[in-house]
Parts: C-alpha cells; sequence; structure tokens
C-alpha cells in the first residue's frame, strides 16, 4: 500500500516542475497566471519548490499580487526545513530589506547553512558579504575564494563575479585578459541559457 503523505508530496513536487515550464515558457506557451496556480496548489502540497516558487512570484509580481511581506514568509517556511535555495532566497531578502528588516547577521547565517548543504548560490552571496562588509570583516581574498568555489561547481555568477575581480584586481593580482576569459565564459552561458528559453517560448507560441 502506498505511504499517502509521500504520494501527494510527489504530486506536490511535479504541480511545481510543471509550474516552472509555464513560467519559463519551456514546450509551453509562458503562462505566468498558470504558473503561480500550479505553485500554490504545489506549496499547499507541502513542496517546498513550490513555496519558493510562489514567493518569487509574490516578491516579482509576476503572475501574482506583489507581496514582499507574504514572499519572505514562503521563503521563511520553506528555509526551516532546510531548503537550501529557500535559505539563499531569504538570506537575499535580509540584505536588502524586501519584505524584512534589513539584517546582515541573519543573512551571513542564511548563506552559510545553504553553503553547508551544497548551495553554489549561497557562496556567491557571501563572497558579496566579504566585499561589502555585511555581516562581516570585509575580505578581497575570501570573497575571491568565495566565488573561486562557486563557479568550480560550474555557477555562472560565480564566474563572473571572479572575472570582474580578475579585471580589477580586488583580492587577487590584477589580470584583465584572465578576467576577461572567466566574465565572458559566464556571460556567454548565461547568454545561451536565456537564448535556448526564448526559442523554446518561441516555438511553443508558434505551434499553440
Amino acid at each position: 500500500m502506498d505511504n499517502e503523505p509521500a504520494k501527494g508530496l510527489r504530486s506536490a513536487e511535479a504541480q511545481a516542475h510543471l509550474g516552472l515550464r509555464y513560467r519559463r515558457g519551456d514546450g509551453v506557451q509562458r503562462n505566468l497566471e498558470e504558473a503561480v496556480r500550479l505553485f500554490r496548489l504545489s506549496a499547499e502540497g507541502g513542496s517546498d519548490l513550490g513555496r519558493l516558487q510562489l514567493g518569487l512570484c509574490h516578491l516579482d509580481g509576476e503572475g501574482a499580487e506583489e507581496d514582499e511581506a507574504e514572499a519572505v514568509n514562503l521563503f521563511r517556511r520553506a528555509a526551516a526545513r532546510g531548503y537550501s535555495d529557500a535559505l539563499v532566497q531569504l538570506g537575499k531578502c535580509c540584505i536588502t530589506g524586501r519584505g524584512t528588516e534589513r539584517n546582515f547577521d541573519e543573512a551571513v547565517h542564511l548563506f552559510r547553512e545553504a553553503i553547508e548543504k551544497g548551495n553554489s548560490d549561497g557562496l556567491v552571496e557571501l563572497g558579496k558579504c566579504y566585499q561589502g562588509t555585511m555581516g562581516v570583516e570585509q575580505d578581497w581574498e575570501e570573497a575571491v575564494r568565495l566565488f573561486r568555489s562557486a563557479a568550480e561547481k560550474g555557477n555562472v555568477q560565480g564566474e563572473g563575479e571572479l572575472g570582474r575581480c580578475y579585471r580589477v584586481g580586488l583580492g587577487v593580482e590584477k589580470d584583465e585578459e584572465k578576467g576577461a576569459k572567466i566574465f565572458t565564459i559566464g556571460c556567454g552561458e548565461r547568454v545561451w541559457g536565456m537564448h535556448v528559453l526564448a526559442l523554446a517560448s518561441a516555438t511553443s507560441t508558434a505551434l499553440a
């Protein structure tokens, strides 16, 4: 006999992934309202991915009413269960003060917790904290170490930040050629990814 709670969670995860396809226009016509409907069903079914995505929609007003406080509430619920992407998003809100009071110390704690769970975005965000003395003492070399670690994990943003450090000479010996190469690789991958998503969206629209 199937475990009903586990079966329900699998269904909630599937709803979240389908919502992502509607949000991105991946193989289907882009529909933010349908994405939000699916994320909401997913969140109600216990999916942390659903909570995260619904929170992002509320944060930016995509397919849902812009409500930063509700976004933070959803991030906190997922983060409390150790969901690393939610930990990062909540930390970013603590940095910017969107939907919550600015709290650099909490942000650093959240980013470190995400890193412990293997989240490379946490490495990038913590690196930014070391660049800007947000919750930690400024340490350019530590920032570079974190960006490099993220880049080695294939994190495009980490590659971009590392490239900028080399180009300007922050935390490393200035090397504009190396910096430009790293930065171009990161930006190139990001642009290519955006091109693929745009192409998929255009194709699905044409076939609709």
